[in-house]
Formats: C-alpha cells, structure tokens, sequence
C-alpha cells in the first residue's frame, strides 16, 4: 500500500511538472514571436516588405503549412493587398475572398478570432475559395487586424502541423497578440507613407 501511494504521488508530480514545463514552454515561445516580429517591424522599409517577412516568420512559428495577410482599404470592405506563403501567387490574386461569405465575412462583423479544427465540416469555410486557392483545408485559424478606425486586415493560418496536428486555446491567444502588435506596425508604416507624400507635395 505504501509502495502504491509513493508511486501515485510521483506520477502526480510528474504531470504537474509536464504542465508547468508545457506552459513555460508556450510562454518563450509567445515571448520569441513577440520579440521577433517586433525587429521585423522596424527594419522595414514599408508595408509590402514588412507583409513579406511576416508570412516567412509566423507559420514557422505557429506551426502552421500556410498563412494568408490580407490588407484592406479605409472603409474595411475591399482588399488593397494579398501575401501568402506557399500558395501560387496567380491563384491568390484570383481568389474570391469576399467580405459577405465565409470566414471573412464572420472576422469582420465579429471582429474576433475563428477557429475550426474540421475545416470539412465547418459550414463557416468557404470551400470554393479554398479550393480556387488549391488547398486542403484541415483546420484554420483566422484573426482581424484591427485598430481605432476599424479593421484593417486578416490573417490566416491553415493547417496545424507539429505533434498534435489542430490549433489550440493557446495559438488563439498567441495569434490574438501578434494581431494587435501588427496592425500597429501597419498604422504606422501608412502614417509614414501618408507623411511622406505630404511632404513630396509641400516640397
């Protein structure tokens, strides 16, 4: 009976260390992506290389197969700019993202993270941009960029790699961080763009 008892109070302390070390481990990983997209930030030169670095930097990150940024104009109804990695440059540009179906459309009025884990089921999804798009959608996790006038982009991640293979309360948390900090690092690039013409037109 002791033997029992001693080998019971070993097991529970070994699966709260595994707890405690898994949300460490979660917690520099939030902290690495925090720092590195922050140096991504600013060494930019504008909104289109910083776009580019990120879709290089976040699916490595979050174990993700593809990320897709979508940048939208003023009014948060049409999109200005498409970035992806690993999806055909051609299929992207010609896929009808649309702010009234889909994921989109439920980001944009929700202005909250969306989640799904059976992308096949999920009615949410629309299946014909995906597969305009050639993707087979797994799961996916998608968050609006937003800032004080609105939303002013989305962000996609499809496809869970890694040890478990589908996203979990923690990627939302994660991805809900870095949404913030890069609609703020995009406001800020806009802002120096819209300062510079200015001064080109004063000049």
């Amino acid at each position: 009976e002791d033997l029992l008892s001693s080998l019971c109070s070993q097991v529970a302390i070994s699966l709260v260390n595994a707890r405690l070390y898994g949300i460490l481990d979660n917690r520099a990983r939030e902290l690495d992506l925090l720092f590195n997209l922050e140096k991504e930030l600013s060494k930019a030169y504008d909104v289109n290389e910083m776009s580019k670095n990120l879709v290089k930097l976040i699916p490595k990150s979050l174990d993700s197969e593809h990320l897709i940024l979508l940048l939208l104009d003023e009014d948060g109804r049409s999109i200005t700019h498409h970035f992806a990695n690993k999806i055909n440059g051609e299929n992207l540009n010609k896929a009808p993202f649309s702010p009234d179906e889909g994921v989109l459309q439920a980001v944009l009025k929700s202005r909250s993270i969306f989640l799904t884990n059976d992308a096949v089921s999920d009615k949410t999804i629309d299946q014909e941009l995906m597969k305009n798009l050639k993707l087979r959608v797994k799961n996916l996790i998608c968050a609006p960029l937003v800032n004080q006038k609105g939303v002013i982009g989305v962000l996609y991640l499809i496809n869970k790699s890694g040890e478990h293979g589908y996203y979990t309360s923690n990627d939302k948390k994660i991805l809900d961080s870095i949404s913030s900090q890069i609609a703020r690092g995009i406001e800020n690039y806009r802002l120096k763009e819209e300062k510079m013409k200015a001064d080109r037109l004063s000049a």
